[in-house]
């Protein structure tokens, strides 16, 4: 379908250039992202402790995600940084895993399975933790991680895809490789500069971004460059 030369709207730079890649044609291409609901991921001032360590994980776990990485990386977390929490909702085929390997890692006291969260309980566990973390070996976007950003939560995310397009030193930190190593050491790089992100500036930046309204813009421009080409 690709070697019609017809248009095609991706949800991020890597996307196209991936789609590129496999279908070695040449077409025009745009770039919209996803629109994230913002009358449920947004800011809303949250009364923290100083000492608040609970970080997020939230996903259909599945692969191409890997929340084992980050199991193995919270081994030498709790080392480090003793009251860290990591807290994991969601579900999917990787889930039985993920609390087996909870309970061989000795981690029951470091990690929780939360379960099944509807849109307005993500939202609300992403405001109150620390961080959002999110380890994965391809992502086209990444929704939530941009529902983190949009809520003011700063992200630590594997450096692939789509990720790389939006997050960056003024809202998280990107992790180069997904060892546990590296998560490892992100994790305590995030701790040490975690009081110079400032929450209300990341979610008004994503919102500006994401939001139903300037994402409405950015297509309807699409459109209007689509249907001016000869097709």
């Amino acid at each position: 379908i690709f070697q019609q030369q017809l248009p095609v709207i991706t949800v991020s730079n890597a996307l196209l250039k991936d789609i590129i890649n496999f279908s070695k044609a040449d077409f025009p291409g745009y770039v919209v992202p996803n629109i994230i609901d913002t009358t449920i991921f947004k800011y809303v001032p949250y009364n923290r402790f100083s000492n608040n360590m609970n970080f997020l994980m939230v996903s259909q776990w599945k692969w191409p995600k890997d929340p084992f990485t980050v199991l193995k990386a919270w081994q030498l977390v709790k080392d480090q940084l003793p009251n860290a929490i990591l807290n994991i909702g969601g579900y999917g085929p990787q889930y039985e895993q993920l609390n087996e390997m909870i309970i061989e890692l000795e981690l029951q006291k470091h990690v929780f399975l939360i379960g099944l969260l509807n849109s307005n309980q993500i939202a609300h566990e992403m405001r109150k933790s620390k961080a959002f973390i999110h380890c994965s070996n391809y992502e086209t976007f990444s929704v939530v991680c941009a529902e983190a950003l949009c809520c003011g939560t700063p992200v630590i995310a594997s450096k692939v895809g789509g990720i790389k397009e939006f997050v960056n030193k003024s809202n998280g930190i990107l992790v180069e490789d997904n060892s546990p190593d590296s998560f490892f050491g992100s994790i305590l790089d995030f701790e040490e500069e975690s009081k110079y992100f400032d929450r209300k500036k990341i979610s008004n930046d994503a919102v500006a971004k994401f939001s139903e309204k300037n994402i409405g813009k950015d297509y309807f421009s699409a459109l209007k460059k689509v249907i001016s080409i000869d097709v």
